[in-house]
């Protein structure tokens, strides 16, 4: 990664600092923060080497906080499966399921690209069947008539 950005000029840099900056939905204040950290008044005033610092060492803190959003996308939606389904829920069970589900043992384990699979098969899952639920609910009030 740190050669990605060794070759990026320092106009490139300081735009990403910021998106990442922005990605963290940081305060102008704790930029400020940062910046000031590496003894500065201003993100322009650091050098290359700074601006590629700052950026390496907030970017595991927006990993760290993707993969968190996708493991709780995925709690809701098993959820909200059992939910629909009439079934009890519970964290432990919910965290079974998503693991029986990637094939691995500990949810905290469970990779990206396994979490936005199991989010999406249980959401598409979700999706019918309510659109099922839906077409009883027709055939209901149709058989009343």
């Amino acid at each position: 990664m740190e050669l990605i950005y060794k070759i990026m000029d320092k106009k490139k840099l300081l735009r990403r600092f910021h998106a990442v900056c922005g990605s963290l939905n940081m305060t102008n204040e704790q930029k400020k923060e940062v910046v000031y950290s590496y003894g500065h008044e201003s993100s322009k005033d650091m050098s290359e080497s700074e601006l590629l610092g700052a950026i390496e060492n907030l970017q595991p803190k927006t990993k760290k906080m993707e993969m968190d959003l996708w493991r709780k996308r995925v709690f809701a939606c098993i959820g909200a499966y059992l939910r629909r389904n009439g079934y009890d829920e519970n964290a432990e069970m919910i965290k079974g399921i998503a693991c029986r589900a990637a094939g691995v043992e500990k949810f905290s384990n469970i990779p990206k690209h396994k979490l936005v699979s199991v989010y999406n098969q249980f959401l598409k899952n979700n999706e019918v069947g309510r659109n099922v639920d839906n077409v009883k609910q027709e055939l209901r009030r149709t058989n009343m008539n």
